[in-house]
């Protein structure tokens, strides 16, 4: 019988370590699954440099292991602030609760990223041997584009293709969402339209994907290149489109919904509710706002927001919330955001929502602060 629950708790702990490891972690028990969700607040409220913030929230974490990443970055913040010996002194109260290679591999790119122009030629010799000896590989794909973009113009295309290499080998799970968005975001600013495509090309069709890619809206450089470069889905080559249908007054937010068939390639979305053009609407509401048309992403969120529009969801209610509340984290309205989170039917669903909401809100001490509340009220 010993041997028996021997097993099991062992069983039990490489099961929770693999998940956690993956980001598939299975919503089974409630009180876990809040640390799950908290570890990621800390984690912003660490980027946000609320120190005071990320290690409240951290105390009140009892399954530690889920904290790791979150040290590491609050032991960036240390080190940012306090020098190497405040940081080393935190990072040995941590013990075994502390991602290394996140540290390491952070640090490492905030090296390559200050680095001169003029010693684009050393790169090489400088810094290849340590990004080929991280055992993670989200890590070593975002350090390799950052080398590509701080490199020579003939040795960029290389570290490029080795970051989307490794993409391409990985799994479809939260940590790919998270490491082709991140190289989506340095591309746009860098203003390489061929790596924002690729990167998301290997992204799992999820919200965040869609935030990610209408991102190009803002430049229209991104939007020439799909015309001559026709080689993805439907999501790449209808960008400018998109565009046009929201100048377009005379077109009904729920005709231009119908175009977008985000729904169709989303599985949250119940066939039983029928209508996918409203489904549709907190899209395109980040739309308007990633087009900075503050009128009509005003009026989309209204539409989005009112009692008709949820009552004519109940079908696919989840799947509505949770995707509406992802979309308006992405257009700064972590309000509202959480508002619907607060509409699920459970706290369950509610948590479900908001580790949806903690993959991508903005490191801002406000929204962390709210969160945080948010979270607490789904004990």
């Amino acid at each position: 019988m010993g041997f028996k629950k021997c097993a099991s708790a062992v069983f039990a702990a490489i099961a929770l370590a693999l998940a956690a490891a993956f980001g598939l972690f299975p919503f089974f028990e409630h009180k876990i699954n809040r640390d799950y969700v908290a570890a990621k607040a800390a984690l912003s409220a660490a980027d946000a440099g609320c120190l005071d913030l990320a290690e409240k929230i951290s105390s009140g974490v009892k399954f530690k292991p889920f904290l790791s990443k979150a040290n590491a970055h609050i032991a960036l913040q240390k080190l940012h602030n306090d020098g190497e010996a405040a940081a080393c002194a935190f990072i040995k109260s941590r013990g075994k609760n502390f991602d290394f290679e996140e540290y390491a591999a952070r640090r490492l790119i905030c090296d390559i990223s200050s680095e001169p122009a003029f010693a684009a030629g050393l790169l090489k010799i400088k810094y290849e041997g340590q990004i080929n000896s991280f055992k993670n590989p989200y890590l070593k794909a975002v350090l390799f584009y950052i080398m590509s973009l701080k490199a020579k113009p003939q040795d960029a295309p290389d570290y490029a293709k080795k970051a989307f290499g490794i993409l391409k080998a990985q799994p479809k799970t939260e940590d790919l969402t998270l490491t082709c968005v991140e190289i989506s975001k340095l591309a746009l600013e860098a203003e390489r339209p061929k790596d924002f495509f690729e990167s998301l090309k290997h992204c799992p069709r999820a919200p965040h994907y869609y935030d990610a890619l209408f991102q190009s809206l803002k430049h229209k450089s991104f939007r020439d290149y799909i015309w001559k470069h026709n080689r993805y889905d439907w999501s790449f080559y209808s960008l400018e489109t998109r565009a046009e249908m929201l100048s377009n007054k005379r077109k009904p937010p729920l005709e231009i919904g119908k175009k977008l068939r985000y729904a169709l390639v989303n599985s949250d979305f119940n066939g039983r509710t029928q209508n996918y053009a409203l489904f549709n609407l907190p899209l395109l509401a980040d739309i308007a706002f990633i087009c900075q048309k503050e009128d009509l992403f005003d009026a989309y969120k209204n539409i989005c927001n009112s009692a008709e529009t949820l009552k004519s969801m109940q079908g696919s209610k989840f799947g509505y919330l949770k995707n509406a509340a992802i979309f308006f984290t992405a257009a700064n309205d972590i309000d509202l955001a959480l508002k619907l989170a607060g509409l699920a039917d459970n706290k369950h669903q509610k948590l479900r929502i908001l580790n949806s909401i903690a993959l991508q809100m903005p490191a801002e001490k406000a929204c962390v602060e709210k969160f945080f509340e948010a979270l607490n009220s789904a004990r």
